[in-house]
């Protein structure tokens, strides 16, 4: 008999059948998660983490609610929202949902449909106050490889960094995303 562990010492495979100890991954990790998310911390890794999962789901299941989640890059979104918007759907969804490329650091499509400018710390406190959400779209996802759930079921490992954001307080973060944009700008940008 085959065991698999993770990053956390949690036997996670038991059956010798990697198809079915994947299924198994699969579903326990993420349930993990959830079941104790005081153990997790907003840490550059875990949130880096948490976009990448809402970035790969939210790319292929874009009518769905996790697609909201998904933020792309200002500087390089607009090949991608054309894949699925005509011209006139981006000026119009830009409209309405406030996006300016040349202000804002990244862009998502919102519940209603309309082009929404975030700065790194929205980005980051989108992505991390639906964690549970990503984290549960992860469990249901077939085609979620195993090294992505093996770094989803350290998350709870990691742990905060001294000059980490304060993500379960959004005032003191509106002021630290605007530091960052204001010294891209004075880098020209990156």
């Amino acid at each position: 008999m085959t065991t698999t562990t993770s990053g956390t010492g949690h036997g996670t495979g038991r059956s010798g059948n990697p198809v079915v100890d994947r299924e198994d991954n699969r579903r326990t990790i993420p349930d993990r998660r959830i079941a104790d998310p005081d153990r997790i911390t907003p840490t550059p890794g875990n949130l880096r983490l948490l976009h990448e999962i809402a970035d790969r789901l939210g790319e292929t299941r874009p009518d769905e609610p996790i697609g909201t989640l998904r933020t792309l890059d200002s500087r390089t979104a607009m090949p991608i929202l054309k894949r699925t918007m005509s011209d006139a759907q981006i000026q119009e969804a830009r409209w309405y949902g406030g996006w300016n490329p040349d202000r804002d650091d990244y862009v998502r499509v919102n519940e209603d449909g309309d082009l929404e400018g975030l700065t790194r710390a929205q980005a980051d406190q989108l992505v991390w106050t639906r964690r549970n959400d990503i984290i549960d779209a992860a469990r249901d996802d077939q085609n979620i490889d195993a090294e992505t759930m093996t770094t989803l079921d350290a998350m709870a490992d990691r742990t905060e960094m001294p000059d980490q954001p304060d993500l379960d307080n959004p005032d003191r973060e509106q002021a630290h995303g605007t530091t960052r944009r204001a010294s891209r700008a004075r880098n020209g940008g990156h």
